[in-house]
């Protein structure tokens, strides 16, 4: 990987956004329902919310999207705002839940689920590990003791940029390495809060990313880190440590893409990252923060 690829990311200003998809429960019933007639906003057309985020119907989930944030705080504060807007639509039965993997009864998903939200249709994502190449599409529909799965993501935006090209090769590389950082610090540090094995069957592989006109698409988490304000802070200082470790100190990622080429990343031995990785006070603060993690409530 040549230097020559690289962005000068010292002279950047970093945005943060997400775009978690979130299930609806409802408590009467006991049981989870979609979203349509619900849920306003659609993929073409968010719905624009009071505080500056957004809502959409995606499948049978609520889709969020925040409003670009540079700081933990404002990050939080987006995150809470938004979520707060879209509780005002609920009936009050009907509560969100982020659960990265959800069994839909059989029988109510084919009788009452209109056929416009059993549609799972997205724009390819790109494996970091095979120099960007498409990854195959996943299968959409499985079926299991009468229940149907739907998953939950919780898909990370990063920028840097505007209007950039997404086929642009410098740009494309920059969203590898990033993304093979981000895989690094994920792997080891999601556990605390995502303990769900099922979505990782169909989505969020390592390596998978999209790049965008702004910067990336993060694709790999799922969206149990919406669960309380705690694993969401982690979520955000984590992703600014995977830039700084990437390129603003200096750092390449040669080595993650040399010896975790694969799907299968396995860093959770000992007490902190591979030895090429370099810590440094940052990590070390979030490190601490991981092992005190207690999971509390949702926003």
């Amino acid at each position: 990987m040549s230097t020559n690829k690289q962005a000068d990311f010292t002279k950047m200003v970093f945005g943060f956004g997400c775009d978690p998809e979130l299930f609806l429960f409802d408590t009467q019933k006991q049981q989870y329902i979609h979203g349509h007639g619900i849920i306003p906003g659609t993929k073409k057309e968010p719905f624009r919310l009071t505080n500056g985020g957004t809502v959409q119907l995606d499948g049978v989930a609520c889709e969020i999207g925040i409003t670009p944030s540079y700081s933990s705080t404002e990050w939080i504060d987006n995150l809470r705002n938004t979520l707060s807007d879209v509780k005002k639509l609920l009936p009050k039965n009907v509560v969100l839940r982020a659960e990265p993997a959800v069994w839909f009864d059989k029988e109510y998903f084919d009788k009452e689920v209109p056929d416009v939200c059993k549609e799972l249709g997205c724009d390819p994502d790109f494996d970091a590990y095979k120099n960007g190449a498409p990854n195959p599409r996943p299968n959409g529909l499985i079926e299991k003791d009468g229940k149907i799965l739907r998953t939950g993501a919780g898909h990370i935006h990063i920028s840097w940029t505007d209007g950039m090209d997404v086929t642009n090769e410098k740009h494309r590389w920059n969203c590898i390495l990033l993304t093979q950082t981000l895989d690094v610090l994920f792997t080891r540090a999601s556990k605390q809060w995502d303990k769900d094995t099922t979505r990782a069957q169909m989505y969020g592989a390592p390596g998978c990313f999209r790049p965008k006109p702004y910067g990336m698409e993060y694709r790999v988490p799922s969206n149990a880190w919406l669960k309380d304000s705690s694993s969401a802070n982690l979520v955000y200082n984590i992703t600014r440590l995977a830039l700084y470790l990437t390129y603003v100190n200096g750092r390449k990622v040669d080595s993650v893409y040399d010896r975790y080429s694969g799907r299968n990343i396995s860093l959770n031995k000992g007490n902190g990252l591979p030895d090429y990785v370099y810590l440094g006070d940052t990590y070390e603060a979030i490190y601490l923060h991981l092992r005190s993690y207690k999971a509390g409530a949702m926003f």
